[in-house]
């Protein structure tokens, strides 16, 4: 069998008051202990490769005979509790703060899916806005999985106490539709073809209106949308955009803001924002 990508994170062994603080159902650290160790190996094959997120073993008595006991050539992103990882760093392949990985899978653009890991969940990261996964723990499942983000948690609490493959990690994603959250959104997949086309449409407006003042904005507002819906129809394109450019001013690259897709039977709708913040 071919060897596998596996995600994790948040182990704890040998802590015992995680039991209690994040809710195992485990009657103690021991009980724990080998159940996750368990949990890991029926999954985990010997040359499988693993990702932990961090906070793997935690003031355990017998840190070697744990470690020893994982299967798999394991990959660490430090946590915020690596004091025995530190002394025992020739059981992982490499210890890093982050890590951006890659990962082949045929679906993905250009036959690659990249990822970003780290102990703490981020709100953007590299590439989030093109398609680039984040991977995180720190936060024992207690974090809201958001539908709009492409991230996740892996961490045992959030993942029934074992590690997770990258097939799994990959059918939670499908789920998800992303969501930007800051003016990286307008670079995501047909979206970049909004921002162009609206940058374009506005510089020419403005090209043309060289003198504006405030009893013009309605007029130019009207024209804009108007040319605007109607370069989206020669193109047959139905997705929506937000102009906050105020018109006042030459577009810059953070002023139009594609946002979710429209049904097909839909007309493009662009939503106008009050010219008064950017005079």
């Amino acid at each position: 069998m071919a060897e596998q990508t596996w995600f994790t994170s948040d182990h704890h062994l040998g802590h015992r008051n995680i039991v209690t603080l994040a809710h195992r159902p485990f009657a103690d650290v021991d009980e724990m202990d080998a159940a996750l160790v368990r949990s890991w190996n029926e999954r985990v094959g010997k040359d499988d490769v693993v990702y932990h997120l961090g906070d793997l073993v935690f003031k355990a008595r017998d840190p070697e005979v744990l470690l020893a006991s994982l299967h798999g050539r394991i990959r660490l992103v430090r946590g915020n509790h690596e004091d025995v990882a530190d002394r025992h760093r020739g059981r992982f392949e490499w210890v890093k703060d982050i890590a951006e990985i890659k990962v082949v899978d045929p679906e993905a653009p250009d036959g690659v899916r990249r990822l970003v890991l780290c102990h703490y969940a981020m709100r953007v990261w590299n590439r989030s806005h093109h398609g680039a996964w984040h991977l995180y723990g720190h936060s024992h499942g207690s974090l809201y999985d958001d539908p709009g983000s492409l991230s996740l948690d892996v961490g045992v609490d959030a993942r029934n106490y074992a590690p997770v493959s990258y097939g799994e990690v990959k059918e939670l994603m499908t789920q998800k539709a992303f969501r930007p959250v800051d003016h990286h959104g307008r670079q995501t997949r047909p979206e970049i073809e909004i921002d162009r086309l609206a940058r374009s449409v506005a510089e020419e407006l403005m090209r043309e209106e060289l003198e504006t003042d405030e009893a013009d904005q309605p007029r130019l507002r009207a024209e804009l949308k108007k040319r605007l819906l109607q370069r989206l129809a020669e193109r047959g394109n139905t997705m929506a955009a937000t102009l906050t450019c105020g018109l006042t001013r030459k577009p810059g690259p953070a002023d139009f803001i594609p946002v979710e897709p429209l049904p097909q039977t839909s007309e493009p709708t662009f939503y106008l924002d009050p010219l008064a913040t950017h005079r």
